[in-house]
């Protein structure tokens, strides 16, 4: 949908799922947040199956990956000059409407671009002192230490920290960036790289509220994976590993049930309060699955009350639940002070400082005064130029008034022949229709129209009468001597010429010639057919 003055703020967040790309689009003005547009798109490859570069090539920054983070360029050609179908096709398809308007990009990464690590304590501190001290952590747990613009911490309902960490994730961001020249020239700013899993536990922490105590289970169901995250008030307690099955993978349900009995025995929980369903679950009816099997939670498809539905009054079904991630990424990047938010953000600094406006050098103030000699010059250029433009704009104003003339005659044309088709057709098939055909078709209604005087009996044969071609002769046999005469019956004028005796099966039956003179009141005998052909 495109951007429509006045809407506000307005925040682009999508989350790629295996094939399949989710896009949302959000506006915000004040503290209300409401929904503009949403939809699935499919990919041509997975992030995964993109082709490998070299070492050189691997070191050459956010921004200068050879060709298509999601497995080929940003607007490559088929042979023969036509555009080739490609992951940047279909993401520049989804942010061409949105061109003119002033938005933010935002998405949502899930495993493996983004890993988990759990500390049982925060060490009592808070900010970058604390990020410092699980980077020494993690040194000892990896091989490789994570930058610090890498990972957030969150807090966890026992009292430590989860770490969430970013491992790759930048595709999308190179992607956007070779799209530049295709999106006016215009890089859209990107806000925010969050986690899905974050992004679910903050729908519940700020759609519901709910008691310190309780416990909720979030149960995702995605194309490719599926995932359960339990939280014990608003805190997140634990992750379950990923499920590697998603929606269309049969007895999926079966797998869920038993994979929350399994985590819940695991982590010892003696109950669970609520169970909250997102993603693809409701294409699997997980509501009518799981809720008999979880009497004593509350099983329901998550929501978000708070979100603004007006423009698709008032309700989308269980959009809401299966949209659930980018619909808060793209909140949280619009609010991300309102309480139930993580204060994470995934971004790497190299990419905030490359969105910020140009810091002139001496350099750069040569460039400017370059930049405004041109501008004078262009200008003048331009004046020339757009009289010339005006001119063939009216003439190419005209000839396609003319065109559309022509392609209206065109298609009268085409009507017309049509006709003329079906005209010639039908005079083939008048010429084609022996005289006297009239009295054949009356015939053959009547015998048609008489079957039930006529059962037991059959006709074999009618043709003209040799002695006399204005009469027609009917053939047949019959069980029964007493019914030949209902059939001579039903014409206006027609005489019994011979009745013979035959056997069938060691049955007798009886063959008879009927001659007909007149077929009804309105029968006028045709001249002989082949007077007719010779006239």
């Amino acid at each position: 949908m495109p951007i429509t003055k006045g809407q506000g703020n307005t925040a682009v967040a999508l989350f790629v799922d295996g094939l399949s790309l989710k896009y949302v689009q959000l506006s915000q003005k004040g503290s209300q947040v409401t929904l503009r547009d949403f939809k699935t798109v499919a990919l041509v490859k997975k992030f995964e199956e993109k082709e490998t570069v070299d070492e050189k090539e691997k070191e050459g920054g956010f921004g200068e990956a050879p060709g298509d983070a999601f497995g080929g360029g940003a607007a490559p050609e088929a042979a023969g000059g036509e555009e080739a179908t490609t992951n940047a096709t279909v993401l520049l398809g989804l942010l061409s409407d949105l061109q003119g308007g002033k938005y933010t990009v935002n998405y949502a990464l899930s495993e493996p671009a983004v890993t988990y690590q759990e500390f049982e304590s925060d060490f009592g501190l808070k900010g970058t002192a604390l990020k410092k001290r699980l980077i020494e952590e993690l040194t000892a747990t990896r091989a490789t230490p994570p930058a610090i613009d890498s990972f957030d911490p969150v807090p966890t309902a026992n009292g430590g920290v989860l770490a969430v960490i970013r491992e790759d994730g930048l595709q999308l961001f190179d992607l956007l960036t070779e799209l530049r020249s295709f999106l006016g020239g215009t890089l859209p700013s990107l806000k925010l790289i969050d986690s899905s899993d974050i992004s679910l536990m903050e729908m519940m922490r700020v759609s519901y509220g709910v008691q310190e105590e309780e416990i909720t289970v979030i149960v995702y169901v995605g194309h490719d994976f599926s995932r359960l995250i339990f939280m014990r008030g608003t805190e997140f307690l634990h992750f379950a590993p990923i499920i590697s099955e998603g929606h269309e993978s049969p007895n999926i349900e079966n797998t869920l049930y038993s994979r929350i009995l399994l985590e819940q025995d695991n982590i010892a929980l003696t109950r669970m309060d609520r169970i909250l369903l997102a993603g693809e679950a409701h294409k699997v009816n997980l509501l009518d699955a799981l809720a008999p099997q979880f009497t004593s939670s509350r099983v329901e498809y998550i929501r978000a009350p708070d979100l603004d539905l007006s423009i698709f009054d008032g309700s989308i079904g269980e959009g809401v639940s299966e949209y659930a991630v980018p619909i808060m990424t793209a909140w949280k990047s619009l609010l991300p002070k309102r309480a139930g938010f993580y204060a994470t953000d995934l971004i790497p600094n190299a990419i905030l400082e490359g969105q910020k406006v140009f810091k002139l050098a001496w350099h750069g103030w040569l460039v400017a005064l370059g930049i405004i000699f041109s501008i004078v010059y262009f200008y003048n250029a331009i004046l020339e130029q757009s009289s010339e433009i005006r001119r063939a704009r009216e003439e190419l104003a005209q000839k396609q008034v003319r065109m559309a003339d022509l392609e209206m005659f065109r298609g009268r044309a085409e009507v017309l022949r049509g006709d003329i088709n079906r005209y010639i057709n039908a005079t083939a098939t008048y010429d084609s229709i022996a005289p006297g055909g009239d009295r054949w078709s009356r015939i053959l209604h009547y015998l048609a129209t008489s079957v039930e005087n006529l059962n037991s009996m059959w006709i074999y044969r009618i043709k003209p009468d040799e002695q006399n071609r204005r009469n027609i002769i009917i053939s047949g046999r019959s069980i029964y001597r007493t019914r030949i005469p209902r059939i001579a019956s039903i014409f206006d004028r027609a005489t019994l010429r011979e009745v013979r005796t035959t056997s069938i099966r060691n049955k007798v039956v009886y063959e008879f010639d009927i001659v007909i003179e007149k077929v009804d009141k309105n029968d006028v005998p045709e001249p002989p057919y082949e007077a007719n052909k010779r006239r």
